[in-house]
């Protein structure tokens, strides 16, 4: 039931006694429009309140009282009929809302799924591309996630302090040694190739948290080798800014995690290298430092592609020459390979040695398993260490690495 309200031309309040309305309640048998509920409200509140303003006039000092509507010709039935037409014409009003709403989500949710699945009748490639473009960033939030804990072990037991500064930040609060002078330092993690932005972000942030300090450092922690231009940044800002970049390939601080105590050496090594005062022609150990490393491009290219075709390769060379730089090179290069570092000096003065190191080789292994899977590995040992390799192949066919 609705309210319907005859109202003559002069029912305001201009003086004169309230001009009476009728009011009565009817069915409607066709639903308002939006416009004609706007209507009725506006109609129905300025009705009420003038109905209670002439109310209050006639009554200034005893209030409302409970016959003050009938005195004006008007019941309270009245009244209250007005006020629930009015509580129904905004819920409707409300619905009304609700449901257009609800029909433009519909309505855009139904022209996306169509688009989509036009795009991806049309061109499916666009459609793989995001996915794979999905599927490598959230990869890459793994591997981030996973590289930041294990460089935070790696400055823990370099004897550093550390804390997290964003999505692939970290912040050095206390340093041992050479370093103290520069922290608070920042570390940035590069999961990719290492850009020239990643050295102007890495100067900003330095100046950010040290601004006390006239002379700033920042260490940056990449997975690939950088290109010219971020080695032609990094010569710049040390130049102009004096700002000093230690670069660390985070495959020496993984290999630096494997055994035990080498972290605070390779931290300091980096740092000798890359603080005032060094000497970079002066390198009496190999070369391990990939921003250091030039000119055999080409070789260490040439030895991956011998190698990931299982073509057995020997690099010969007289002492000093640069062969084990080499090698450590190309182990930072092939780190998606199990690798296995093994001195053959022991061996120099045996005639049979090929049972002995073919053991060091499984024993290498197995520490590589043990540290991916966390689980004992047991290396059988085949036959005695001085017979030939080719003695033991029977043996190693049998024989199954047994795990705990």
């Amino acid at each position: 039931m609705l309210v319907a309200i005859h109202l003559p031309l002069s029912y305001r309040y201009n003086g004169s006694p309230l001009a009476p309305f009728k009011i009565e309640r009817r069915p409607i048998s066709q639903a308002p429009t939006l416009d004609e509920l706007k209507q009725a409200v506006s109609i129905l509140e300025e009705v009420l309140q003038d109905i209670e303003g002439f109310a209050k006039l006639r009554n200034p000092n005893l209030g409302l009282p409970h016959n003050a509507y009938a005195d004006l010709g008007y019941q309270q039935e009245d009244l209250e009929a007005i006020r629930k037409s009015l509580v129904s014409f905004k819920s409707e009003i409300s619905s009304h809302y609700a449901r257009t709403f609800r029909r433009g989500l519909f309505l855009t949710l139904s022209i996306l799924l169509l688009a989509v699945s036009l795009l991806f009748w049309y061109r499916p490639d666009l459609v793989l591309r995001w996915s794979r473009s999905r599927l490598r960033a959230k990869q890459n939030r793994e591997v981030t996630n996973q590289w930041k804990t294990e460089v935070q072990q790696f400055f823990q037991q370099a004897g550093a302090t550390t804390q997290l500064d964003g999505k692939h930040r970290l912040r050095i609060t206390a340093a041992p040694s050479r370093l103290k002078p520069y922290v608070p330092m920042p570390v940035s993690l590069a999961i990719e190739q290492p850009e020239e932005q990643d050295v102007v972000e890495l100067v900003q942030q330095a100046a950010k948290i040290n601004k006390s300090s006239q002379q700033q450092a920042g260490i940056l922690l990449y997975r690939q080798p950088p290109d010219t231009l971020f080695r032609l940044r990094m010569a710049e800002v040390r130049l102009r800014d004096r700002f000093i970049l230690i670069p660390i390939p985070l495959t020496a601080i993984e290999q630096a995690l494997r055994e035990r105590g080498a972290s605070s050496g390779l931290l300091a090594q980096y740092t000798d290298r890359y603080l005032p005062g060094a000497d970079l022609f002066d390198d009496r150990n190999a070369i391990g430092d990939t921003l250091s490393f030039f000119g055999r491009g080409e070789l260490l290219q040439r030895l991956q592609e011998n190698l990931c075709r299982s073509q057995g390769v020997g690099i010969f060379g007289l002492r000093k020459s640069g062969k084990t730089s080499l090698l450590l090179q190309l182990g930072f290069a092939m780190a998606q390979h199990p690798l296995v570092h093994i001195d053959l000096q022991p061996y120099g003065g045996k005639l049979y040695y090929g049972a002995d190191l073919f053991h060091q080789i499984l024993l290498k292994l197995s520490q590589l398993l043990e540290e991916q899977s966390s689980k004992a590995v047991i290396c059988p040992k085949l036959g005695e260490s001085d017979l030939p390799a080719a003695s033991l192949t029977t043996d190693f066919i049998s024989t199954p690495v047994a795990s705990e």
